[in-house]
């Protein structure tokens, strides 16, 4: 709060000033405040675009950060990446289907995702499809597919893949 006060007592507000202080609002779990400060900037970078967005994800806040999302100017890998995760652990797979499709550059990682939602939701075919399309599967994913076969009671294909 004593930063806050500094803060608010600055004439002039330049937007070094304001990230961190969005930061900070973000880490104390105060989303609305930093918001009210990431709408003042005239300038926003990447670090204040990520840092909303993963406020409102951290908070639970699905719906305001695929608004915030859809509003980014440039999104970055862990932009796409973690709207994806997001989508997949709260069971959203059919809005974590259509950002993925919208992905421009697939990662093995946004992969690996994308296989952990279809199995979980015993879309085992989607899931398959994803690993195939991936141009080199790290341990990781093999992993995950097999365990994605074995969860869904598919015991020979999970050895078929060994």
């Amino acid at each position: 709060d004593d930063a806050l006060r500094l803060y608010h007592m600055m004439p002039v507000k330049i937007n070094s000033a304001r990230t961190t202080m969005i930061v900070g609002l973000c880490r104390e779990g105060r989303v609305d405040e930093a918001r009210e400060n990431f709408d003042e900037m005239s300038d926003r970078n990447v670090i204040t675009w990520s840092t909303m967005l993963r406020a409102y994800i951290k908070n639970n806040r699905m719906d305001d950060a695929r608004k915030l999302f859809d509003e980014m100017p440039e999104k970055n890998e862990p932009s796409w990446t973690s709207m994806l995760m997001v989508y997949t652990q709260n069971g959203r797979i059919e809005e974590a289907e259509e950002l993925f499709e919208a992905m421009p550059e697939k990662t093995d990682f946004a992969c690996t995702v994308m296989i952990v939602g279809f199995g979980k939701k015993g879309e085992i075919a989607k899931a398959r499809k994803v690993f195939d399309s991936m141009k080199e599967r790290d341990d990781t994913a093999w992993r995950v597919m097999i365990q994605m076969y074995e969860r869904n009671g598919f015991e020979s294909e999970a050895l078929g893949l060994f």
